[in-house]
């Protein structure tokens, strides 16, 4: 059978292929594109936040102070993304748990938080990113929360998507509860390696399995060279904790030092 032949007789077929081709093809550029908007819009609100820190009940409670018109972004899955002056947003995550162990049950409930109380505004749909795991506070409760701020930050990197740094310093131990998986504090020093200067990393559970992915590196002593401006050598990396920890990278550089 010639090729025209086969074409003739199977044109319907051959048309309906094409079809399911060509809606496939549109549906993968539109959710990629989906993606990346939500990544940027992910960075910015991340990459435009001031953060508290507070590990004294053995986990990283993260606090955020963010700017309205970024979180209004978001899409809220209860109540509403934007804040008042006395209520708080939380991230998928932390309202799921807060929920379950009780500490609220609707929105408008006032939970208390270390030295501060407030009402609960609003829980975010789920993002997959630090974000779910955040208690996006109203500026006069972020002031007052007796909690340590400039340990953690967000960098943005090349594909837009934000990264999340958790700055401790070497001879520290790691906070909270978190243990290792691979490598151990053992390898958290710097490192010299034919003349350059390489800082130590211990990344999170979720985040390195992003990083292998990548193929950014395979193990403990792997090293990657220009990290945001630095070379690094991989200490470790942690066990799955279903925290905030997860998806965090500690380093010994502060927020100025990483591009």
């Amino acid at each position: 059978m010639g090729i025209q032949t086969f074409i003739s007789e199977n044109r319907g077929a051959i048309a309906f292929a094409l079809a399911l081709i060509l809606i496939a093809t549109a549906a993968y550029f539109l959710t990629g594109s989906d993606r990346m908007g939500a990544g940027k819009t992910y960075g910015q609100l991340l990459l435009g936040s001031r953060f508290k820190v507070d590990s004294s009940e053995g986990v990283i409670d993260v606090y955020a102070l963010a700017k309205n018109n970024a979180l209004a972004k978001l899409p809220a899955k209860e109540g509403s993304s934007i804040q008042e002056a006395d209520t708080l947003v939380l991230g998928s995550t932390e309202g799921e748990a807060m929920k379950e162990e009780k500490e609220f049950s609707s929105i408008g409930d006032q939970i208390p938080m270390l030295n501060i109380n407030a009402a609960v505004g609003g829980v975010l749909e789920k993002t997959g990113t630090l974000i779910d795991m955040v208690h996006f506070l109203p500026e006069s409760k972020f002031n007052s929360l007796n909690a340590t701020e400039g340990i953690i930050f967000a960098k943005v990197a090349k594909d837009g998507s934000p990264k999340i740094f958790y700055k401790l310093p070497l001879g520290e131990r790691l906070p909270g509860n978190l243990t290792f998986s691979e490598g151990s504090m053992r390898y958290y020093e710097i490192h010299k390696i034919a003349g350059k200067t390489f800082y130590p990393v211990i990344i999170g559970f979720d985040e390195a399995k992003m990083m292998r992915s990548e193929k950014l590196f395979s193990k403990p002593g792997d090293t990657l060279e220009g990290f945001f401006g630095n070379d690094v050598m991989i200490a470790g990396v942690l066990d799955k904790s279903n925290t905030t920890a997860d998806m965090l990278h500690f380093i010994p550089l502060s927020e100025g030092s990483l591009n």
